[in-house]
């Protein structure tokens, strides 16, 4: 994994791109928006500001077709 990954976080079944490698198995993440969520919940304000510290073991590796 490196920075510009996308992964799911497993604690949270999020989607989020890894922003930096912080070390010691370490990223920080930016969550993004769910696109395929709820319909009554699209209009809420997600913030893309979220982010987070995750061990490597807590993110999987999202795969592309």
């Amino acid at each position: 994994m490196q920075p510009g990954d996308v992964v799911t976080v497993r604690l949270t079944g999020r989607r989020a791109r890894i922003v930096e490698e912080r070390g010691s198995g370490y990223f920080t993440v930016e969550y993004l928006p769910d696109p395929a969520g709820d319909a009554l919940d699209r209009d809420t304000v997600q913030s893309g500001d979220e982010a987070g510290l995750y061990r490597e073991s807590d993110l999987e590796p999202l795969e592309t077709p």
